[in-house]
């Protein structure tokens, strides 16, 4: 866990975007994805260690951000076992 947390504007800059992801449509063909292990860890979160390999998501909610709608995914890990919720500004990269 880091010392210092990330500020919120320090932790705003380093949000992914996905400018794919306009739409509830978008997010739901969204099947997996890979989470910044570094961004949650540096923000404070405790990472649980199924996190570090590819996650299977589906989409829980849409919520208004200040870049427009940002999805709320529902994390599964290869065996089905539920994680956690993250949204999609925390992952890397989010696949079909």
């Amino acid at each position: 866990m880091a010392d210092k947390f990330l500020s919120q504007q320090a932790l705003d800059s380093r949000k992914h975007r996905h400018h794919n992801l306009r739409t509830e449509d978008d997010a739901r063909r969204i099947k997996s994805g890979q989470l910044d292990l570094k961004l949650l860890r540096d923000a404070g979160l405790l990472v649980n260690a199924a996190l570090q390999p590819a996650v299977k998501v589906e989409i829980d909610s849409l919520h208004a951000s200040k870049t427009g709608v940002e999805p709320l995914f529902r994390v599964f890990d290869q065996t089905d076992q539920f994680l956690g919720h993250y949204f999609a500004s925390a992952f890397k990269s989010l696949a079909t």
